[in-house]
């Protein structure tokens, strides 16, 4: 299973969702903890899209053309 940065916004949500939820400041702390670390995941997981999205637009290097 891929993650991607939808699925990851999506856990954070319901992070978010939990955090709003619980009645103990500790477990709602938590949970906006991991909604941060979704978040960082999820900017993370975009900016290697883009950088995969780069690398398949490069042209191939062959040894003919070096």
């Amino acid at each position: 299973m891929a993650i991607t940065a939808h699925s990851c916004r999506a856990n954070a949500e319901d992070c978010a969702r939990q955090a709003r939820l619980s009645v103990h400041p500790h477990a709602s702390a938590a949970y906006q903890e991991l909604v941060r670390a979704w978040l960082v995941l999820a900017d993370t997981a975009e900016q290697l899209t883009k950088l995969r999205r780069v690398e398949r637009a490069k042209p191939a290097i062959t040894a003919k053309a070096a």
